[in-house]
């Protein structure tokens, strides 16, 4: 049995959200096969992986609703990778919010679908976690010079 789930997410134009995907949340492109270029690729945040698919890239892709998925990304330190997506674009980074479950924040990509990335707490451990990263305080806050700045998902940021 495997234990990896790929979503994928529905988009009106690849080219178009792939600047997104890279640039402000700082993932990786791996697979776009030759015969789907601009209408399939794979993406990866650490060990995450996402595909991001036109209607006509995948066979029965759902046509009906853009915008409707929310992929959750569980990361070490909440606060330090919402400092690095800000710098890159800040329009599009939310606040560090925080629940029972931890500390987040959410990105829109450019057809409303939403990626948190989760600090979980210490109150709840999801199977697989490893649980690293700092503890979180009930109510962090949103201050940008928490966190080390240049820390985040992809090497070479600053």
């Amino acid at each position: 049995m495997q234990d990896k789930v790929m979503p994928v997410i529905q988009v009106s134009d690849l080219d178009e959200v792939r600047p997104f995907y890279l640039e402000v949340l700082g993932f990786e492109e791996g697979a776009s096969p030759p015969d789907l270029q601009g209408q399939f690729s794979a993406f990866s945040y650490g060990s995450s992986n996402i595909a991001v698919s036109t209607a006509s890239g995948l066979p029965s892709m759902p046509t009906e609703k853009l915008g409707s998925a929310m992929i959750v990304i569980e990361v070490p330190d909440a606060m330090g990778i919402r400092n690095v997506m800000a710098k890159r674009h800040e329009e599009v980074v939310g606040a560090i919010e925080a629940g029972w479950w931890g500390a987040f924040f959410d990105v829109r990509d450019p057809n409303g679908n939403i990626f948190r990335f989760l600090q979980k707490s210490e109150q709840i451990a999801f199977e697989g976690s490893d649980g690293s990263g700092p503890p979180i305080s009930a109510s962090p806050a949103a201050d940008d010079s928490a966190g080390d700045l240049e820390s985040g998902p992809v090497e070479g940021d600053s």
